[in-house]
């Protein structure tokens, strides 16, 4: 599955889930702070430590209950 990672001025970029899930893209996840540097998740029920400095990827790797954001998944057939 490839999820949109970010936007160029030729379109979207998708990238391969497993390569880049991070809890940033999870629907359980809110961000706060300059760049969501801290976050929560509402499935653990606790604040995510360390943030953008690695591990939201990390956590997110480890988690059974990661759930896409419907907007960043790829639009098929246009």
């Amino acid at each position: 599955m490839k999820i949109r990672i970010g936007h160029r001025t030729n379109g979207d970029i998708y990238e391969d889930l497993e390569r880049v899930k991070a809890c940033n893209f999870c629907i359980h996840f809110k961000g706060y702070g300059l760049h969501a540097c801290s976050g929560y998740c509402f499935k653990l029920n606790k604040d995510i430590e360390g943030g953008y400095i690695g591990n939201y990827s990390k956590v997110a790797k480890k988690c059974v209950d990661f759930e896409v954001k419907a907007e960043l998944l790829e639009k098929k057939g246009g």
